[in-house]
C-alpha cells in the first residue's frame, strides 16, 4: 500500500465498520435480509482483498473489534454460548468469602 492510497484505505475500512455495524444490528436473528446483507458484506471483503486494499487479517481484526463492541464478547464466547445454551455471565463469588455459619 502506499502513501497514495491511504485515503483509499481508510474510506473503505470506514465503509467496512459502517457494514458491519448495520450486521449486527441484526442481532442473532436469522432472516433472508440479513442472510442477504451477510454474502453483500462477504463480496465487498472479497473485493477489498483483491484490489489490494486491505489483508484479509485486517479484515478478520475489524470483524473481531465490531463485534466485541456490538455484543460485548468474542466471537468464540458468543459461538460457545450459542451451541451450549449457557451464558457465560461471572459468578459474584463474595458472598462465599464469610465463614459458611455466618451466612444467611
Amino acid at each position: 500500500m502506499t502513501l497514495n492510497n491511504q485515503p483509499q484505505k481508510e474510506k473503505y475500512i470506514g465503509a467496512v465498520r459502517w457494514m458491519l455495524k448495520k450486521l449486527y444490528g441484526f442481532g442473532g436473528q436469522k432472516s433472508t435480509k440479513s442472510e442477504q446483507f451477510r454474502d453483500e458484506i462477504g463480496g465487498f471483503f472479497k473485493a477489498g482483498a483483491l484490489l489490494e486494499i486491505v489483508t484479509n487479517e485486517e479484515l478478520q481484526k475489524l470483524v473481531d473489534e465490531e463485534h466485541l463492541l456490538a455484543f460485548g464478547k468474542t466471537i468464540k464466547q458468543r459461538r460457545i454460548e450459542e451451541k451450549t445454551g449457557v451464558k457465560s455471565t461471572e459468578r459474584n463469588w463474595d458472598i462465599y468469602d464469610t465463614p459458611a455459619v455466618n451466612r444467611k
